[in-house]
């Protein structure tokens, strides 16, 4: 049984008393503290761990009352002394806490019988009487445990100061701080480490309390805290003194985890932000500096916080499937999975996303080109994102379909084609053009999915495949100029110039490259009309891959949910761009009618019955007929805007240019396809559950070395880097290929040139060379040593020029010589030299002269060989004019070893 006792009923507590004499009573019971609980031994909810608690308490709240009254006996204040006195029991109470002891080790039976003993008959009838009841200190007694004085004790905790977790800049610990847990503490003193730059050490780590002191030894500062019971806090209970110590650049608190948590925001908003930023910010921000290596590692635990562990995102796909299909039920959302061969898991293998207002605003403003391409995932888990892009009346790409595959591969672009197809109706497509940079199984997958469509390759891809061969500028001219051609004759004028033209290899022409590659599948004179479009590259595609590229780091659900966000954002830009424009046509097409416009004034017209002219353009003539929309140069009825032979037609009969442009390029068209917006979508908090086993994230194989975020770029493509002197760029060299001038290969230089003599002889570019600087060696005087030699008859014939050059005379350095220099003398051990002769002694005797002339300051004679040296400080010796000492020696510098 539980009883309470009134609040002021001093006589309520006489239990409690028991342990003091009359006097002593008689005063605790006026500070005796109010409801103290009982608890009947005879309960059956009561334990015995609760009975031996209760006791102890009992115990160290009577010696507690003992000392206060001590206390005021002895004329202390009440409130100071108390709070005093109680953190010396509550230090011992936490140390014996912290060795393991929580109740004392000893029987029960053998303290009574030892207590009955020593009692009187009275007392001992007492004792009977409470022997049945135990005591335990109420919630409110434990203000008193906690140094508080009975009178001021809610005032006190009420006004206790509470930690702020948003407090920015400065702030101190003090006596009686509370905070939520022992983590918010510690994230409290890592702050204050970093607004102080101390560097602290833990002396005191356990689930109860905390201790933290400076790292520096001479620095007093120091912080302890623990649970406190009443209110369930975790409370400061000391603090030391303030810091003394100076501030530090390097803390050690400072750790990848806390930079991911402190700047959390910062990479929501920028997932890549680069380590090097992340030091200036954190340099700029808290006064500290840290590693880069720390920085990466806190962007990937941010990164991890962000969007959670690797499993749990694919687990979470079947969830963000549902959603999709709840906001879309008419779209095309399907998810394919790789079972586990022995467990019953399932891996990732395939996603696929259509939207139905992107497909019916496709099918409603866009023209029937689609261009099919694939880009790689920068992320943890590698793959391909496949994407169909089509072409908007604007010129401009119209994302129709995109999945995240394993792979570029013919399964993969043959599940991608057919789910495509089913959306699109393109049955065996006819009428429809496919374009595409010949991606790996893209070609199998259309051909025989779609066999009646027209295939188109991208022509920036095949040139730069055919470019390996064929380098010239006149070359690459003639190439895009048969790609340009819009009829058969101006292509064939511009294939029959490139036969002229002699290939660098053997067998190989740049006529032959160019008709191998198949230009029928890239050239406009064969392309058909029924698309409206004259597009000979995927641009589109690789438009849309670059504007993803920011989402194909990031994890699969963020980077879908980013391409969707885009897309949602994009339709109403395009579509208020739309609505704004007072113009009949797009924006992109009215520039191009102006262009075509100027040009129409190089035109003369003559017109004709039944709305038909003839048109002069320079020698050239080309028929217009504006009834059936086309010119005999092919470009108006492969494109569907007016060329300028047309243009000068329409003008001519006094019509609108405008009026006779093909319908997809109006605005009101356009219109039809941005109209309808991408649906919104829950947070992941309301998606629905998932059905069926989770899915796991694919296998893969990890590949040796650090993974490449960046393409590989062609040979033809050139790239920049800033000058050195930092202003402006430069074009690298990436890509250009090198001549050796010796025998003249590709790949390697002069220095690394391993050609024999007679290779080098034979070399063409090398006669060439000679040939061209024959005339000026001639001129020089010099020797032809390096090209062929010249016939006797052509050097009899040429005109003799006097040398006016100066002679330069070789003299050695090292040896005295004048018949070489330093570089080739004999001295240089193994430079393969035999056949020089010396004019002064051997080898090994001028080697000693030279160690004995590198030997203090002045002159110095040998008196074996006679070779006099100039010795300077810190040179070596250099022969004399003469044996004269030095203005050095003169002055009591010292002197040579021997005189003449």
């Amino acid at each position: 049984m539980v009883s309470s006792m009134e609040e002021n009923d001093p006589n309520e507590v006489v239990n409690s008393a028991d342990y003091l004499s009359a006097d002593e009573g008689t005063v605790a019971a006026s500070v005796a503290r109010p409801m103290i609980h009982v608890y009947d031994s005879d309960d059956a909810d009561t334990s015995d761990d609760e009975y031996h608690e209760a006791r102890n308490n009992l115990r160290a709240y009577g010696e507690m009352r003992k000392r206060k009254v001590r206390m005021r006996a002895d004329g202390h204040g009440e409130e100071v002394e108390q709070l005093d006195k109680f953190e010396e029991v509550e230090s011992d109470e936490e140390e014996v806490e912290e060795a393991g002891v929580d109740n004392l080790d000893v029987n029960e039976e053998e303290i009574e019988d030892s207590e009955t003993e020593e009692m009187s008959p009275t007392e001992q009838a007492r004792k009977q009487t409470s022997n049945h009841s135990s005591y335990r200190l109420s919630e409110e007694s434990d203000h008193v445990r906690g140094n508080i004085s009975d009178e001021a004790s809610a005032d006190v905790f009420d006004n206790a100061p509470h930690y702020d977790p948003h407090c920015e800049g400065k702030f101190e610990f003090v006596a009686r701080m509370r905070f939520k847990d022992p983590d918010q503490f510690k994230t409290a003193v890592v702050k204050h480490s970093v607004a102080n730059g101390a560097g602290l050490r833990w002396t005191r780590v356990n689930p109860t309390r905390r201790e933290v002191k400076c790292k520096n030894e001479s620095c007093k500062w120091k912080v302890y805290a623990s649970w406190f019971r009443k209110n369930q806090t975790f409370m400061v209970r000391k603090v030391g003194l303030p810091h003394s110590c100076s501030r530090q650049l390097r803390v050690n608190q400072v750790t990848a985890k806390w930079i991911a948590m402190d700047m959390l925001e910062r990479f929501r908003i920028n997932p890549e932000w680069a380590p090097e930023q992340i030091m200036a910010e954190v340099k700029l921000k808290h006064n500290i500096e840290v590693k880069r290596r720390t920085c990466y590692r806190a962007k990937v635990v941010a990164i991890r916080l962000l969007s959670g562990s690797l499993k749990d995102e694919y687990t979470r796909l079947r969830s963000y499937l549902g959603e999709l299909k709840k906001r879309d039920r008419l779209g095309r959302f399907e998810l394919e999975v790789e079972p586990h061969p022995t467990q019953e898991k399932v891996y990732f293998q395939r996603m696929f996303v259509m939207f139905s207002n992107i497909r019916d605003g496709f099918l409603l403003a866009c023209r029937p080109i689609i261009g099919l391409d694939g880009c790689f995932l920068k992320g943890e888990v590698k793959g391909m994102i496949l994407a169909a892009v089509g072409k908007d009346g604007n010129n401009q790409m119209f994302p129709i379909a995109w999945a995240v595959v394993e792979g570029e591969n013919a399964n993969s672009w043959r599940w991608f084609v057919n789910i495509l197809s089913q959306e699109l109706a393109l049955t065996d497509g006819r009428g429809w053009t496919i374009i595409s940079d010949q991606q790996k199984g893209l070609i199998e997958a259309t051909h025989e999915l779609l066999p009646d469509a027209e295939h188109r390759k991208c022509a920036r891809h095949v040139y730069a495949n055919w470019k390996a061969k064929n380098k010239t500028d006149r070359v690459r001219e003639l190439f895009w100029k048969a790609v340009y051609a819009c009829n058969e004759n101006d292509w064939k004028k511009a294939t029959k110039e490139m036969e002229t033209i002699e290939g660098t290899e053997l067998g190989s022409t740049p006529f032959t490259d160019f008709m191998a590659a198949e230009p029928r599948s890239f050239c406009r004179a064969f392309m058909s009309t029924m698309s409206q479009c004259d597009s000979v590259e995927s641009n589109i595609c690789e438009t849309f891959n670059g504007t993803i590229v920011k989402y194909r780091g990031l994890r699969i659900i963020d980077m879908l949910e980013g391409i969707r966000c885009y897309m949602m954002d994009r339709f109403v830009i395009k579509y208020n761009m739309l609505m704004d424009s007072p113009d009949m046509l797009c924006p992109r097409i009215r520039k191009r009618v102006e262009k075509v416009k100027e040009l129409a004034r190089l035109c003369i017209a003559r017109q004709t019955l039944a709305d038909k002219c003839e048109v002069k353009m320079g020698e050239n003539g080309y028929i217009v007929d504006l009834n059936d929309r086309s010119c005999t140069c092919g470009y108006w009825q492969l494109s569907g805007l007016p060329c300028c032979h047309a243009v000068s037609a329409i003008s001519h009969m006094r019509k609108e240019v405008d009026d006779y442009v093909h319908p997809c390029y109006k605005a009101y068209h356009v219109e039809l396809g941005y109209k309808i917006g991408i649906p919104c979508l829950d947070g992941r908090q309301a998606w629905p559950d998932a059905i069926g086993l989770p899915v796991h994230p694919p296998k893969q194989r990890p590949m040796p070395g650090r993974p490449k975020k960046k393409r590989r770029r062609a040979a033809h493509e050139l790239e920049t880097r800033p000058q050195r002197n930092g202003v402006g760029e430069e074009v690298t060299r990436r890509g250009s290929i090198i001549h050796c001038k010796k025998c003249g290969a590709e790949g390697h230089n002069s220095r690394g040139c391993k050609a024999t003599a007679a290779e080098i002889q034979a070399n063409t570019r090398n006669e060439a060379r000679s040939a061209r600087t024959a005339p000026r060696r001639a001129t020089r005087g010099g020797n032809n040593t390096a090209g062929p030699t010249v016939p006797a008859e052509n050097s009899a014939a040429a005109p003799t020029v006097p040398d006016t050059r100066r002679k330069r005379v070789l003299h050695c350095s090292k040896c005295q010589s004048a018949t070489h220099n330093a570089r080739t003398c004999p001295l240089n051990r193994g430079n393969g030299i035999q056949d020089v002769v010396l004019n002064v002694g051997d080898r090994r005797t001028i080697e000693r002269e030279m160690r004995i002339a590198t030997r203090g300051i002045g002159v110095y004679v040998s008196e074996a060989t006679g070779n006099q040296y100039v010795r300077l400080n810190g040179s070596r010796g250099r022969p004399a004019g003469g044996t004269q000492p030095t203005e050095m020696d003169a002055q009591g510098s010292q002197p040579p070893p021997t005189q003449p």
